[in-house]
């Protein structure tokens, strides 16, 4: 189960099918980490340098990239890092 409150909060929407992902289209998935949603979605483009994340991903069958690089996406999720003071 999932314990990061942002990461939980930027799937809601698309949980509650208030959004959904551009039919046809890349998903760009920036700061990627591990959501049971992923599984469902086609053509997703997940970013994340921090290699324990990745590895996640990369076991959940997704080709992780550790930089962003130039692509054409119809959609884009940006997952902030915790700020610390």
């Amino acid at each position: 189960m999932n314990t990061n409150p942002a990461l939980e909060t930027l799937f809601l929407p698309f949980e509650n099918d208030i959004l959904s992902v551009a039919p046809g289209g890349k998903l760009l998935f920036l700061n990627a980490r591990f959501h049971p949603q992923l599984e469902s979605w086609q053509d997703i483009s997940p970013v994340q340098p921090f290699k324990p994340h990745a590895e996640e991903l990369e076991r959940a069958g997704l080709a992780v990239q550790p930089e962003m690089k130039a692509q054409m996406v119809r959609t884009a999720l940006v997952l902030l890092p915790k700020k610390r003071a």
